[in-house]
């Protein structure tokens, strides 16, 4: 990696570690919007040939549906991060980061507090983000130091 810093907008510089957290931030962001494509047009597949959608899943069992969005988008974030040489700790970490928020909305559900499941997914989304951030926030050396075995140098 160079050790040349980056001009940012202001005329900060990123140091290289920065730039090593934002890029592990977007490649998350990235791996679940696959996710949610790669695995989702399959997973709307097997629900139809088994007889019922996702979408009847959202009537029916909203929690279902809602879990099933947080697999999705944490299957291949946690597949990325495992190539990338991430450890188990981090790879955990990265994954309760995107279920605690789906916990949370499932509670809301519920508790009748929020019942509408658009306005559930949604909130799930944007929780995930932050959760994702504060994850790693926590174990910084491992998000901005890191230098694992498939770790692709810039």
């Amino acid at each position: 990696m160079t050790s040349r810093p980056l001009r940012g907008a202001v005329g900060q510089t990123l140091t290289a570690s920065t730039r090593s957290f934002i890029r592990h931030y977007l490649e998350m962001v990235v791996a679940m919007i696959l996710g949610m494509v790669v695995l989702g047009i399959p997973a709307e597949g097997a629900l139809q040939a088994a007889g019922t959608s996702v979408s009847a899943l959202q009537d029916d069992t909203p929690a279902l549906a809602l879990l099933g969005m947080a697999v999705v988008m944490t299957v291949p974030m946690v597949g990325w991060m495992a190539y990338r040489g991430h450890g188990r700790g981090a790879n955990t970490e990265m994954a309760a980061a995107m279920f605690i928020p789906t916990f949370g909305v499932i509670g809301l559900l519920t508790s009748g507090m929020v019942t509408d499941f658009m306005t559930l997914m949604s909130l799930e989304h944007a929780v995930m983000l932050p959760s994702m951030l504060v994850a790693m926030v926590l174990r910084l050396d491992e998000y901005t130091c890191h230098t694992g075995p498939h770790e692709v140098l810039a």
